[in-house]
Formats: structure tokens, sequence, C-alpha cells
């Protein structure tokens, strides 16, 4: 049932659904507002490439409805195609399952998330998480909600490098030099640190070979 007690058979007709042709005139017809939909990313500030990204979609029903509902769940990507996660195994999509009283939620996993322009993955554009609602008990008609939203991934920063040194640069002496690799929160992919040694370089030889700075501490 919905809403207060009655002696009559209540039928709903969900999010401007149409009224079937075989109800009766005793049943009671209540409208009921669409759910509440959002879609929240996390990180929910600058996304960088190669670092995991993850797009909750949440749908909340009326408090009106208190028959039991399920879920089901379409992610649209920038192509208009359905996302599945046998197709892209970096991708990940969890099924609609009710985390509270009437409240359903997906979520839209990318391990790493990526914007390539010459490789196989860009991520960026438009994503829409489709809700479809309905009940075991047919009180409440198959409604689909959806809400989009854009995502825009950026490139990586400059790695940062920094050099620190300890001990005694003396023939026979112990000495030890650090190289610390600064790199964005979360990144997915290690960074590959390689040592050479140069003798006789410039620094105008190095500005050429395009090497990051590298500050002594």
């Amino acid at each position: 049932t919905l809403g207060p007690e009655s002696s009559y058979p209540v039928f709903v007709v969900a999010y401007g659904g149409d009224l079937p042709s075989d109800h009766s005139n005793s049943e009671t017809i209540q409208q009921v507002p669409s759910p509440q939909m959002s879609l929240v990313l996390s990180p929910n500030d600058t996304i960088y490439e190669s670092t995991p990204l993850n797009v909750t979609c949440t749908a909340k029903l009326s408090s009106v409805v208190n028959t039991p509902v399920s879920a089901m769940v379409s992610w649209i990507n920038p192509s208009n195609e359905i996302i599945t996660s046998a197709k892209i195994s970096r991708v990940t999509v969890l099924p609609a399952e009710m985390i509270s009283n009437n409240t359903f939620e997906s979520i839209l996993i990318f391990y790493p998330v990526d914007n390539s322009d010459e490789g196989p993955f860009n991520d960026q554009g438009e994503y829409t998480c489709e809700m479809t609602i309905s009940s075991t008990d047919n009180l409440i008609l198959n409604g689909v909600n959806s809400i989009t939203k854009n995502i825009t991934v950026e490139e990586l920063l400059p790695l940062e490098l920094n050099i620190s040194t300890s001990g005694d640069a003396q023939v026979g002496q112990s000495f030890n030099i650090t190289c610390s690799v600064i790199v964005v929160e979360g990144l997915v992919v290690q960074p590959s640190v390689t040592w050479m040694k140069m003798d006789n370089v410039s620094m105008g030889d190095l500005d050429e070979l395009n090497i990051p700075t590298i500050t002594l501490i």
C-alpha cells in the first residue's frame, strides 16, 4: 500500500507513466514524484589521467512509496553506448543496490581513468546514469530516470624531482644520493626512475635532453 491505510486497492502511476487498461474504477490513482537523481565524482576536484575515479549514481524515491521496489541501472558513455565491465577491464559497473530506505546506488569505477588523444582510451565526455524502478506487485509502473554529468580528465602534472645527499663524498667513505619523485595522489602507473652518470655535461646539454629539473636539498 501507499500512504494512509485504505479499504480499496491503490494503484500508482510512477514517473508520468500511463494508466493500464485493465485497472478497475475502484482503484485510486496516485502520481509518484520522480526520484531525486544525483551523480557524484570521487575525487570531486581535479581529475588526473592514470588515477582512479568513482562515479556514484543515486536515486532517492519519494517517501510515499512503501511497496517493495527494485532498480536496474544502465550507464551510457559519451559515444552513447551502454558500458559493461566485460568490454573494458579497467572499468567496472556495480549494480544498483538499495543502500537505505528507498534509496538506490550504483557506482561506475575507472581504474584508472584516461584522456589519451592518440591511444585507445579517452574517458572524457558526458556520462548518463539510467535507473529503471519497478515493483514486483505491479503497484508501480516501470519508469526510467536519468541524470547526465560531464567528466573532464586533466593531463598529469610534470614530475617533481628532489635529490638529497648524506655522508662524506670522499674516497673510501660512504655517500648516499636519494632521489624523491612527487606525483599526484592516487597515481596508478608507477614512475620509472633511471640513474645516469654524466661526465663533462653542461647545463645547456641537460636542457636539450629535456631532463626534469633536479633540486639538491
